[in-house]
């Protein structure tokens, strides 16, 4: 056990951090490791990349392509 604590204690960074997830009720870890990852993207503040007119046209043809066939 101590051996566990010392790599986790000297492996978890503010960029790779580690979480130790309790595995008794297979629907709780479940959750727990959901609310993680949800937590980790909305931490990233990513936005769509924006389009320019041309893509977006492309876009709108490429989905009619595909909704006609």
């Amino acid at each position: 056990m101590s051996n566990y604590q010392d790599m986790i204690r000297n492996t978890n960074t503010p960029r790779a951090l580690w979480y130790v997830v309790p595995a008794d009720h297979k629907w709780f870890a479940r959750l727990f490791i959901g609310i993680v990852i949800v937590n980790a993207f909305e931490s990233m503040h990513v936005d769509f990349p924006k389009l320019d007119q041309a893509t977006l046209r492309l876009i709108k043809c490429m989905r009619k392509m595909l909704q006609d066939t």
